[in-house]
This record gives structure tokens, sequence and C-alpha cells, in this order.
């Protein structure tokens, strides 16, 4: 019977693909590659066209499940973009504090082999209280020898993006529901902060643009095209995809306006004023979409309509009332309507007609037939 199932597990292996063979050694595809269409590998580019210019910005985003959820927002704020191309790579459960579970300075040298990068976008952090190993020794949270280990992490991704040739634009984590956790967060951030500002990136803070004025916690704010939302989800951690949109919206604007010439922080506000927000980042974000009609649905889904949308009617001519020109005098708006006509008696005398005998509107008593 041994022999019978090791023969069984011996021909189904040989019946395999080779790519999936591959896959079931370790070799596997790295999270959300383009390769997820049945190839369980990384697509092939030929020697030297890799660093075609084909016209395109190709941003590279690396990080957790929040990452993921602004790689969707930066997708969907470029789609009318061709220019630009969003490479959303993420792994839920990545982060810093353990490379042997994803390790992303190899993930972002091998996508960077097989594909031109132009910039990679960070945002790491959320998996990332708990301790660093080190051989057979274990680091806690916040000790002296983890920060010093997990800083040189943060370098090594620095330096794994740079040799791709591609610009570093690392995001601050955003604020979160829980007290400990967001107190956590800023930490961490802080740490990434000075890392990227000690090798040469760009470190965008977006902290203030999720928060109230004094700092704390809000799960509402403008969306995309200014409409005040919900944009958080119930877990005080997570975002809604308008909260996404507006994460996208925020980064690519900074982005395309931040000087790459050399390196820029956006730094939050002072702590005596926290009401301003990052200068730099503030400048870069214009919005320029129509403003939305509607309501919102349950769990803050999207119910509006957009004036973009709706297709304005054929202009007809006016021959019986027209409207001044705006700002032709310094009065009161006036209507000019053609004297006798009903609309002179209705907007200048007040005059209203009667309803027609019978209509839904005529409340005239009815005759009384003898």
């Amino acid at each position: 019977m041994k022999w019978f199932l090791a023969s069984l597990l011996v021909l189904l292996w040989m019946c395999l693909p080779a790519q999936a063979q591959e896959a079931a050694k370790g070799d596997r595809p790295l999270m959300g590659s383009e390769a997820t269409e049945g190839d369980g590998v990384l697509p092939t580019v030929p020697p030297g066209e890799a660093s075609v210019d084909d016209g395109s910005f190709r941003i590279l985003i690396a990080g957790d499940g929040l990452a993921g959820g602004l790689g969707a927002g930066m997708t969907r704020m470029t789609e009318d973009d061709a220019k630009i191309e969003i490479m959303n790579r993420f792994n839920e459960s990545s982060g810093l504090a353990r490379n042997e579970v994803y390790d992303w300075p190899s993930a972002i040298s091998k996508i960077g082999s097989t594909k031109r990068i132009d910039a990679v976008v960070v945002l790491l952090g959320l998996n990332d209280r708990q301790a660093i190993r080190d051989g057979g020794t274990r680091h806690e949270f916040k000790e002296p020898e983890w920060v010093k280990l997990y800083s040189a992490n943060i370098d090594r991704l620095l330096e794994a993006a740079q040799s791709a040739k591609a610009k570093v634009y690392w995001i601050s984590l955003p604020p979160m529901g829980d007290a400990a956790l967001d107190a956590d967060m800023r930490y961490i951030s802080e740490l990434q902060r000075a890392r990227v500002a000690e090798k040469g990136g760009q470190f965008i803070d977006v902290r203030p643009f999720f928060a109230a004025a004094d700092g704390s916690y809000v799960d509402r704010g403008p969306d995309e095209s200014g409409v005040e939302r919900k944009l958080r989800a119930r877990d005080g951690i997570t975002f809604f995809k308008q909260g996404n949109n507006r994460f996208g919206q925020l980064v690519l604007g900074a982005i395309k306006t931040l000087d790459t010439a050399q390196p820029v922080v956006a730094t939050a506000p002072p702590a005596d004023n926290p009401a301003p927000a990052a200068d730099k980042v503030k400048e870069a974000i214009a919005i320029a979409a129509p403003p939305s009609f509607g309501q919102q649905g349950i769990d803050g889904e999207d119910m509006t309509f957009r004036a973009d949308a709706i297709r304005p009617l054929a202009p007809k001519p006016v021959s019986v009332a027209q409207r001044q020109p705006l700002g032709a005098d310094t009065g009161p708006l006036r209507i000019i309507a053609k004297t006798g006509s009903a609309s002179e008696r209705l907007l200048q005398a007040g005059d209203i007609p009667a309803a027609p005998r019978g209509r839904f509107d005529d409340f005239s008593v009815p005759e009384v037939v003898q």
C-alpha cells in the first residue's frame, strides 16, 4: 500500500507543469505580481529591455495591507492618465521586523531586474510591533538593539530601491483609532522618517490629512472630490474605497509636486500649531474634480452623482424672459420680461394666474348644478 501511494505521488508530481513544480519547491511568485494568471513565476524580460523608457512613469507600491489599499486608490486616480503605471505589489502580513517572513529588499531587487521602476512608494509598519530575531537572540519592540536592527532593515530597503535607480517616496503611517496602536505607529514612522532623510529619499507625512486639528483620530474627511464622507472602517485601521482614493490622490499630488532634485521631507505641523498641514504636501493637493451630489449609503458606499456625469440640455433661445449678464450691474439680479406677458405679471407684479378648471392644482369650489 505504501509503495502504491508513493508511486501515485511521483506520477502526480510528473504531471505538474514545470512552473508549478518550482512554486512547490519554494520559489513562489512575488505577492501581486503580474504572473498570477497561472504562470507561477515572474515574467522574463530580454536583457536590457527592463531599462527601456516607453514614456510611462512606473510607480511600484511596496508594503502591507494598507499599502495594497493605497495602491488600489492610486490606480483608480490614474485611470485617465496613460503616462502613469501603478504596479501594486503588497503582502498583507509583511513588514520590516520579520524579513524571514517576507524580504522586501530582495523582492524589490528582483522586480527591478525584470521591469524598469521609476519610483517606489513604501508603506510599511503596521505589522512591526514585534520582536526582531538576530541569530538566536530575540530583541523586543523598542529596545535599543531592536531600533538598531529595524533601522538597518529600513536602510536595506532604501538601498535596494535606489540600486534599481528608482526614486523613493516613503509614506507615513496614518492615524489609528486605538490610542496605543497609534502611539506605536507614530514611533515607527519617526524611525522611518529619520532613515529616509539620512539616505536621500523623500518622506511624505499624510497624518495631518486624516486627523483632526488637534492630531486625534477621525474617520471622516473630504474624499477625492472634496465631499465630506466617512473614509475609515470600523476597525480604526483600514480605509473604505473613498478613503483609499483620497489617500492615493494625496500621494500622487505629492509625487508630482515635490522637488525631486534633492531630498524633501514633508513634515507634520508643529506641536504648538497643529492646524496647518504640511506645506509642500498641501500645495500638492488640488481638487479639480467637479462637486458631487447625493448621499452616503450603509458603511460609506458611494451613492453620489457627479456633475461631470450629467449631460447638459441643449441651449434653447430665450424669447420671453432673460437674465442680465452676471456683473452687468452692481444691483440685485433683475429679470426682464416681455411687457404684458404672463411672466411679467408673475415675476414682477406677483399676480399668480388661476389654474385652468379641472387641473390638479385647481382648488376652486365646484359649481353646484341645480
